[in-house]
């Protein structure tokens, strides 16, 4: 996943820093290093969680309203309502609806398109003059001012996700995975010991 590609080798190398930050040691890793790829790694999480935050924003609806009517005037209209039932649907938005539309607005799921009437191009005057008037109606009536930039958004940010993650491992992750595993272990000097000593035994004195 990414956040072993990101996370595995990122905290591999922060330790190496934190063991070789001193310019007198053997190899020196300057700090620069590591704020090349705190860049990556602060970019990745910004982005990922905007990711997240605007994924949520919109929610998609599929059913398609527009191709089922076949006048310009109620395509344009749509969402066109009587005065009650524009009640009704008000007191689910705002809140200040009975127990009697309990049952309405717990399903209410607000159109997030509008429909207009455009001639369909793709059909011939050969299909408009043989086909049903209710075909070609319903092939005029279009899905009109969806959400697209928002949709385009949410999708834009998570191919940044993938895209950052990508550039961090074929810039940097495999460089550092294949030094650090490679690197000589370092070995520990302890001259806190006491000095090893001989004790004779009895055999030896006799």
């Amino acid at each position: 996943s990414g956040l072993l590609l990101l996370g595995l080798p990122y905290g591999w190398f922060f330790e190496h820093w934190l063991t070789h930050r001193h310019p007198e040691d053997e190899s020196y890793v300057p700090l620069r290093s590591l704020l090349a790829r705190s860049l990556y790694a602060v970019a990745i999480v910004v982005f990922g969680i905007a990711m997240v935050v605007y994924a949520e924003e919109v929610q998609d609806q599929t059913i398609d309203f527009c191709k089922r009517m076949y006048s310009p005037s109620e395509c344009n209209a749509w969402p066109m309502m009587s005065a009650e039932d524009c009640r009704r649907a008000e007191s689910c938005v705002d809140g200040s609806f009975t127990a009697k539309d309990d049952a309405l607005c717990a399903a209410k799921l607000q159109p997030n398109f509008r429909c207009k009437w455009e001639e369909n191009g793709m059909i011939t005057e050969w299909t408009k003059l043989v086909a049903p008037k209710e075909y070609v109606a319903s092939s005029s009536c279009v899905k009109h001012d969806c959400p697209l930039f928002r949709y385009a958004r949410g999708v834009a940010l998570e191919f940044s996700v993938l895209l950052l993650i990508l550039c961090y491992v074929a810039s940097f992750a495999l460089h550092d995975v294949k030094r650090l595993l490679s690197r000589k272990p370092k070995l520990v000097e302890n001259n806190s010991l006491p000095p090893l000593t001989l004790t004779p035994t009895h055999d030896a004195a006799a």
